[in-house]
C-alpha cells in the first residue's frame, strides 16, 4: 500500500492515493471480519 502511494507521490496524487488505499483496506477489514464473527456465532449455536 505504501510503495502504491509512493509510486503517485510524483503526479502529486501519492496523498489522495494513500487515503483512498486506506479507506478500502478498512472497508475490506470491516467485511472480513463481519463473516469471521458470522462463522464463528453459527459454530457456537451448534453446539
Amino acid at each position: 500500500m505504501l510503495l502504491l502511494s509512493t509510486l503517485y507521490r510524483a503526479t502529486e496524487r501519492g496523498c489522495n492515493m494513500h487515503y483512498i488505499l486506506s479507506f478500502l483496506v478498512s472497508i475490506m477489514a470491516a467485511v472480513v471480519s463481519y463473516y469471521i464473527r458470522k462463522w464463528l456465532d453459527r459454530n457456537k449455536k451448534d453446539n
